[in-house]
């Protein structure tokens, strides 16, 4: 089954997103403290969906990484969050070599990316 796994998220994108994969059809997995040094690869193959978590409490900027998803489905979800008022801020897709790092891993690398593409590093 496509999934979502969603690190670092406030109480609000939270809420949006657990409403919005049941419409899209994906499996929502939360990354909490105790999980957030596992491998994405880890995270798939040791689903604990729907674990209803709190926020995360550390970090400003959210991060959500599709797995498995389509193409046309991606763009249909991307084009519908930048509709939402809470966002998350950094997305990836699941690749053979990021499924081999942890959320924090993956966050640092895309947060040095965007620092690079708005000039800042």
């Amino acid at each position: 089954m496509p999934s979502m796994i969603i690190y670092q998220a406030s109480r609000a994108l939270l809420r949006e997103l657990r409403e919005k994969c049941g419409i899209w059809g994906l499996e929502l997995l939360e990354v909490d403290r105790d999980r957030e040094g596992l491998t994405l690869e880890e995270i798939l193959g040791n689903r604990q969906s729907g674990a209803l978590l709190p926020p995360f409490p550390h970090g400003p900027e959210s991060m959500v990484v599709f797995c498995g998803v389509k193409d046309m489905l991606l763009d249909r979800i991307l084009a519908d969050m930048r509709t939402w008022p809470v966002q998350p801020e950094m997305k990836a897709v699941l690749t053979d070599t990021n499924r081999r790092w942890n959320c924090s891993v993956l966050h640092g690398q895309l947060a040095m990316e965007k620092r690079s593409m708005e000039g800042r590093g």
